[in-house]
């Protein structure tokens, strides 16, 4: 007798539970005397729907689009395979991903705000400067840009340091050949 079943039906027809003891209750025509099998249908429409939303899931994760502006490196197992054009591409699912990074052409503004930017002329007279800084990735050096960077372009830039040191100070620099 399975685990599963409840009741079993008797050779008059009545339905006992499944160690022969209780009371004896007529069974209806063409009822089933397993009461767990449409427990177990569901249980099992339950886990395929489960399986099925699982595979959408990772179907619909493996499409995927670059822009115009971007670039996107594609890896394998965290591996370079190759550069992406624009456009529309599949990727294979959890064993594949896009880095894209960015080709146009960015600006960076240093020297307003808290951050100040000091410098001294010939005659030691201090400035104060704004410098602007415009840089772009070529789109043939993206898989350089990732090699080198892992795509952060902020680390392609070297930090701003306003390094205060006083006047007369051996550590100061000429720029330009003025000292």
């Amino acid at each position: 007798m399975a685990a599963g079943q409840i009741q079993q039906m008797s050779d008059d027809g009545f339905s006992t539970n499944k160690w022969g003891l209780g009371p004896r209750l007529p069974v209806p025509e063409g009822a089933h005397s397993d009461q767990g099998g449409g427990l177990m249908r569901y249980r099992s429409l339950g886990i395929l729907g489960l399986f099925g939303l699982l595979f959408l899931l990772i179907i619909s994760g493996s499409w995927y689009t670059i822009d115009q502006t971007q670039r996107g490196v594609l890896l394998r197992n965290g591996a370079f395979v190759e550069v992406e054009q624009p456009g529309l591409h599949f990727k294979l699912p959890l064993i594949e991903s896009v880095y894209k990074i960015d080709v146009q052409t960015h600006t960076r503004t240093y020297g307003t705000g808290q951050e100040t930017m000091e410098a001294y002329s010939a005659d030691q007279q201090p400035a104060h400067l704004r410098v602007s800084v415009t840089f772009h990735v070529a789109p043939d050096k993206a898989q350089e840009m990732y090699n080198r960077f892992a795509g952060d372009m902020e680390a392609a830039i070297p930090p701003y340091h306003a390094a205060h040191e006083p006047r007369g100070s051996p550590k100061r620099r000429s720029v330009r050949g003025v000292s």
